[in-house]
């Protein structure tokens, strides 16, 4: 699933603060009632499947500053994960040159 994430950067970016934010659209469409309950709903478990996701991602593979990358999936959980796809190749390279120049 994440290589879908990273092939789509741009895409993915957009709808998660699309579902991020779909409260303000639905008030802008104006859809109310169980439709505005259901779509809500339905786009905070898209937003948090695709924060999952990439946090998932994180925990299975060694990245630099791991450590940071989680808590701030936590506490800035709007922000963190679309950074961390445009990030994540530049992580994995930094972890293995590091290493390498002790050798």
């Amino acid at each position: 699933m994440i290589e879908f994430f990273l092939r789509h950067k741009l895409v993915v970016t957009v709808f998660y603060y699309l579902f991020w934010g779909n409260s303000f659209i639905l008030h802008i469409l104006s859809i109310s009632g169980d439709t505005f309950l259901l779509l809500n709903i339905l786009c905070k478990l898209l937003a948090f499947f695709i924060w999952l996701v990439v946090l998932v991602d994180m925990m299975k593979y060694k990245i630099k500053d791991k450590t940071f990358w989680v808590l701030s999936m936590i506490f800035i959980s709007f922000f963190t994960p679309v950074v961390y796809l445009y990030r994540r190749e530049n992580l994995f390279n930094l972890k293995q040159n590091r290493f390498r120049s002790f050798l």
